[in-house]
């Protein structure tokens, strides 16, 4: 996993050992500790530990390290990622429409300078959240900035920066898309250290973090996941696989997101 300081990953694995312990497999976890050069060394681990199956969120798009389980017919879930050199089961959350109608939304409120905290370039959730906010920009006709494009880890210090950075440029975004829980965090930091107010100053949307919503004031527009839900999906399909159930190989299933609007999302005149 990437690193189980990570709410999303986190309660994708509880949720996954309730399931797979029911049905009396232990868990065996590894924290990549948001580093991809761990993750070839914590699979050979694994492998030597003789795991009947895998559940991984890789950290790159083209995760190299799962050729060694697939080389030792070890079945494999992937959470969150799809990579392009590699054939597996997957489960996903539709990100592209979720992206798309968060920065509708915004637009219907007369925004016009809408940012997007992206996080790492090469993730697949990146490209996906980040095409739909391409693709609703696109459909109304409004132009796309580049400096309103933010990558960077995804991290709450990445989504500080990020909103440190949009806010000093010469035309600061009127509302801004965090695209992760961390980078949610970050941002909301950021803008509460330079005193700008959400849903006055700024209208803002994050991802996930419910608790954190309940804390601000306004509570935050959110896309939330369905994390336990993820968990629950990947666990079943590797207990079919384990089981040496293939028959609808490779498995991709996408679920759907929630979307929940608050005032931190103003009215432009």
């Amino acid at each position: 996993m990437p690193s189980l300081s990570n709410t999303f990953c986190a309660t994708n694995i509880s949720s996954m050992e309730k399931d797979l312990q029911k049905n009396g497999y232990g868990v065996l976890i590894c924290d990549c500790a948001n580093d991809p050069k761990a993750e070839p060394s914590c699979a050979r681990f694994l492998l030597e530990k003789n795991v009947d199956g895998i559940v991984t969120m890789p950290l790159s798009d083209a995760p190299q390290f799962l050729n060694i389980f697939q080389e030792n017919d070890v079945p494999i879930i992937l959470i969150d990622q799809k990579p392009s050199n590699v054939e597996c089961d997957s489960i996903l959350v539709d990100n592209l429409n979720a992206s798309y109608h968060a920065v509708e939304h915004l637009i219907n409120h007369g925004h016009r300078k809408i940012a997007i905290i992206c996080g790492d370039r090469d993730r697949f959730t990146t490209q996906e959240r980040l095409t739909g906010y391409l693709r609703v920009l696109t459909d109304y006709s409004m132009p796309i900035c580049d400096e309103y494009i933010q990558y960077c880890n995804y991290t709450t210090t990445g989504g500080y920066n990020a909103v440190k950075s949009l806010m000093v440029s010469q035309e600061p975004p009127t509302a801004i898309f965090a695209t992760s829980y961390d980078l949610t965090i970050g941002a909301v930091k950021a803008l509460n250290d330079l005193e700008l107010s959400i849903g006055k100053d700024i209208s803002f949307i994050g991802f996930d973090g419910m608790v954190l919503s309940e804390l601000i004031r306004p509570p935050l527009t959110l896309i939330t996941q369905p994390m336990e839900e993820i968990g629950q999906h990947a666990a079943q399909l590797l207990l079919r696989r384990m089981q040496k159930d293939f028959n609808d190989y490779p498995r991709s299933e996408r679920l759907k997101t929630t979307f929940i609007t608050t005032n931190s999302v103003c009215f432009l005149t």
